[in-house]
């Protein structure tokens, strides 16, 4: 489990260490610090013990300041390793359909922002707007893509591409309403 979902203290909040360790330790109160974590988080996997998720829906709601840092934060995860990992988690999410949603909202707009999607012209297909490219087009489009203004290496481009094909491919099945465990 990564540090977003800890319930228990760690070693260093039981032994008095203060600072920025023990704030990224302690379990979030609302989806801001939630969303802070995960991309804090130097965990390959993020998850939510049902404890933080029950706190966490009852403050779902994304101040506009909060929302603006939050992307700004995202700018940072340029292999986009937190949106898939986010929107799995959200499709999990079954008790709490106003929760699911915001953190599925955030992460179309973290992907509208990114340069994958950005650069390819993929928001009408995120949001399956009419006149857009198709998912099969958009997904060729996206494991062709190289940046325009950034040099990365081979394993970071892989990992653009992977993670940019399967956030659209969780995006686009949850906003269709297809049954994710069909």
């Amino acid at each position: 489990m990564s540090s977003v979902d800890n319930d228990k203290p760690n070693k260093a909040q039981s032994s008095g260490h203060e600072g920025k360790k023990k704030a990224a330790k302690q379990a979030p109160g609302n989806i801001s610090e939630f969303l802070y974590q995960a991309y804090n988080s130097k965990s390959t996997k993020i998850s939510i013990s049902n404890k933080v998720e029950h706190t966490i829906a009852k403050n779902c709601q994304l101040s506009e300041k909060d929302e603006a840092e939050l992307l700004t934060l995202a700018t940072n995860d340029y292999t986009l390793r937190v949106p898939p990992q986010i929107l799995l988690l959200a499709r999990d999410i079954t008790t709490y359909p106003r929760l699911r949603g915001t953190l599925q909202e955030f992460i179309a707009k973290v992907l509208d922002a990114s340069s994958v999607f950005r650069q390819l012209g993929l928001s009408g297909t995120l949001r399956n707007l009419p006149d857009s490219i198709s998912i099969e087009s958009a997904m060729a489009r996206i494991f062709s893509f190289v940046p325009d203004n950034k040099t990365v290496s081979t394993t970071e481009l892989k990992k653009l591409r992977l993670n940019a094909a399967y956030s659209l491919a969780l995006y686009s099945q949850s906003s269709r309403g297809h049954d994710s465990k069909a």
